[in-house]
């Protein structure tokens, strides 16, 4: 190798509360970016140099991290191989200042190891100098050598022993993923250590070297790669990146104002950078929830800050003296692995998604909230992260990276994609929560913004139309002309369960057959057309009165039932009954029920089958209670209710192997499981020849058909007859 292109180590001096002075190897590196960070919230890239795949997704998920809180707890504050990495440093010097470091806890690292990810089943390749691979970190990783003899030493065997290293006293970020050496000590090795990475598909490569005295300029990408050599090894960089990711450690040089070659290189072939992270080293002031501030040790990202990241690179490592030695390094080059290593946790969480997915990943959840952004990249159509020369996209954040990020969706067994933020099922009034309930006995797999698959209780796909508040239910509303008039009265069950839709009704009355006609039309303000017609008879009878009424309805809001977005709704009718008694001194009883079928409906989403449906109604009451003309009425009501019926969905719940997506048909009840009950105390009284005034109390018990839920209203008013 030209001499001018040495790879230059720093030997820093510092000191650890607790332990003797050490020396500090420090790889110094440099990453590159295609433009300089511009203004506040400007646009800096085309997402489809991303290589983001688009349909690639995953079989592991977690929806959240509430089930691992207490174990990821006693890891981060009881158990001696993470508690080694919480460390009080600082750089030689009697007045230099003390650095709080803890980069298992401030990448939330515990978390993804609480899960139970480790990284198996991923490769990384090290591409580094001086390895111990007999070091107990490394004891019994599979691991692939290359067809020289390695040197040996300690910052090879650091960097591995923080990206994958396990033992009693320490444990790396990917404990279980597998390691590939190589070193850079020639174009040469650089050159099979890529293409053993390529033949090994491994997920990331990781380089905690470079080349601090070649600035980031088509001057310098001359200098390293014009030679034969050079063009070999990128030719081996263009092929690997295709797939893989290649992580760059920056370089140490705290006050540098331009960013060293190799960090930066997508800026001369950008074909490179959907396959390219840089990695500052930081060390951050942060609590359970965020990153609140962050020194910065390294270089900043400068040039490469569009593909970005920061680590905190003070560690507890391996070292080369012997397989049981250890030391405390610091630097971007114990950063680097640590991005590297969150690959591998990635690899394994989300087996279907490509490393360039999973690069993304690690951009769009960076923490990039303790600092001032000076531009949004789009990782992918539509989904913006701030990032800034100093910090890039932010700070390494494999809890978040393992969320669900944006928005997640659901694809349909039709084709159709639809947002969990507008659920795809509908279920509210007389089904109560019988079709949350049911869906949450089941599993469903939705899609994130980045393509992860996540499984989720089927209750996400549930949506609620809001009721109306319980007082406004007890009015009769009705229009005549251009007036419209609210009543509090004994309401006809016709009228109920009008009173169930977003509509406006209209009442007619044919005084000489006793007749009494509804309509009800859509509510402009509502998105559903819910229309129908009531007709109910009335009689006298030697114990009071009598009614029967018969009503017809379109439901397109889905108040009788499970249905869909796309739903066209259901036709529902209903017999009502009622009785009226008189009773000894001016008292009387009035019953009444209504019965009721809902027609089967399939639309894009929901097959449901017929439905019965009913509501009861009791009241006894007291005429000329106080005064001439009052009532006071209690009564004990059961409003519309699915009795039976179900419906079927199908929804997907797996991944084949080929990427295809695996639906099951759940049946969903539609009869929910506890009643509303409706105890009301009412209260008229005449005032005068035209006002009357009005007061009902009203308490609900299982309000809108939902267990334990209740309610309590209550309306005062005068009515006036013209």
């Amino acid at each position: 190798m030209n001499s001018s292109l040495s790879v230059l180590h720093d030997s820093l001096w510092f000191k650890r509360t607790g332990l003797s002075k050490a020396l500090l190897s420090v790889a110094l590196v440099a990453s590159l970016s295609a433009c300089k960070g511009g203004g506040g919230g400007e646009t800096v890239d085309e997402p489809s140099i991303l290589g983001f795949s688009g349909d690639a997704l995953t079989s592991y998920f977690v929806k959240s991290f509430a089930a691992f809180e207490d174990a990821a707890t006693r890891l981060r504050e009881n158990t001696a191989r993470y508690t080694v990495q919480r460390s009080s440093w600082r750089f030689k010097g009697a007045d230099a200042p003390y650095h709080q470091s803890y980069p298992l806890a401030s990448a939330r690292i515990e978390y993804a190891h609480a899960a139970g990810l480790t990284g198996s089943g991923q490769t990384v390749s090290i591409v580094d100098s001086g390895f111990l691979p007999t070091h107990e970190t490394l004891d019994g990783k599979a691991l692939y050598y290359p067809d020289y003899t390695l040197e040996p030493g300690d910052h090879g065997t650091a960097v591995a022993s923080v990206l994958a290293g396990l033992s009693s006293k320490m444990i790396g970020v990917a404990p279980g993923a597998a390691l590939s050496f190589g070193e850079f000590t020639s174009m040469k090795k650089l050159t099979a250590a890529t293409q053993e990475a390529t033949r090994l598909k491994a997920v990331a490569q990781n380089n905690s070297w470079g080349y601090p005295t070649v600035s980031a300029s088509q001057e310098g990408f001359n200098q390293v790669f014009g030679s034969t050599t050079g063009g070999e090894y990128l030719t081996a960089l263009e092929a690997y990146t295709r797939d893989g990711v290649v992580v760059f450690a920056v370089t140490n040089e705290h006050e540098r104002t331009n960013a060293s070659l190799m960090e930066a290189l997508p800026a001369f072939r950008s074909s490179l950078e959907a396959g390219w992270l840089a990695v500052v080293n930081a060390v951050p002031d942060f609590n359970n929830d965020r990153i609140l501030s962050a020194e910065r040790i390294s270089s900043a990202c400068l040039e490469a800050a569009r593909w970005c990241l920061t680590a905190d690179g003070s560690w507890t490592a391996a070292s080369g003296d012997s397989p049981t030695s250890y030391k405390f390094v610091t630097g971007s080059s114990f950063a680097a692995p640590q991005v590297s290593g969150a690959l591998a946790l990635l690899g394994e969480a989300f087996p279907n998604l490509t490393p360039h997915d999973l690069r993304i990943r690690l951009l769009a959840s960076a923490d990039n909230s303790f600092y001032q952004h000076d531009a949004q990249q789009e990782l992918v159509p539509g989904f913006f992260h701030g990032y800034n020369e100093e910090f890039g996209h932010g700070f390494l954040d494999v809890r978040a990276a393992l969320l669900p990020i944006g928005t997640p969706t659901v694809r349909m067994e039709d084709g159709d994609t639809v947002s969990v933020a507008t659920p795809p099922l509908i279920s509210a009034g007389a089904s109560g929560d019988a079709v949350a309930a049911s869906m949450a006995q089941h599993e469903v797999l939705v899609t994130d913004s980045l393509a992860g698959d996540f499984l989720v209780g089927g209750e996400t796909l549930v949506g609620g139309l809001a009721p109306a508040p319980l007082m406004e239910q007890r009015l009769t509303f009705a229009t005549s002309g251009s007036l419209t008039t609210a009543r509090l009265e004994e309401a006809k069950l016709s009228q109920d369960l009008f009173e169930m839709f977003p509509s406006i009704s209209f009442e007619h009355h044919i005084s000489e057959d006793d007749v009494e006609l509804e309509f009800m039309f859509p509510d402009p303000s509502s998105p559903q057309a819910n229309v129908g017609i009531a007709m109910t008879k009335n009689w006298d009878t030697p114990w009071g009165d009598t009614s029967l009424g018969l009503s017809v309805l379109q439901d397109d809001a889905g108040l009788l039932g499970a249905t869909d977005a796309s739903s066209g709704g259901t036709l529902a009718g209903a017999v009502d009954i009622g009785t009226a008694i008189n009773l000894a001194g001016e008292g009387f009883l009035s019953v009444r029920g209504q019965f009721g079928l809902t027609d089967g409906n399939k639309s894009a989403y929901a097959d449901t089958t017929s439905a019965s449906f009913n509501s009861y109604a009791l009241e006894v009451g007291q005429r000329n209670a106080f005064t001439g003309g009052d009532r006071l009425t209690l009564g004990v009501e059961m409003p519309v209710a699915i009795t039976s019926g179900s419906a079927h969905v199908a929804l997907p719940i797996a991944r084949a192997g080929s990427g295809e997506l695996m639906y099951q048909d759940f049946e969903v009840e539609l009869s929910p499981t506890s009643r509303e009950i409706n105890l009301a105390l009412r209260y008229q009284a005449p005032l005068g020849d035209s006002w009357e005034v009005m007061a009902e109390a009203v308490h609900s018990i299982n309000r809108d058909h939902i267990r334990g839920d209740s309610d309590t209203g209550g309306v005062f008013g005068f009515s006036v007859q013209f």
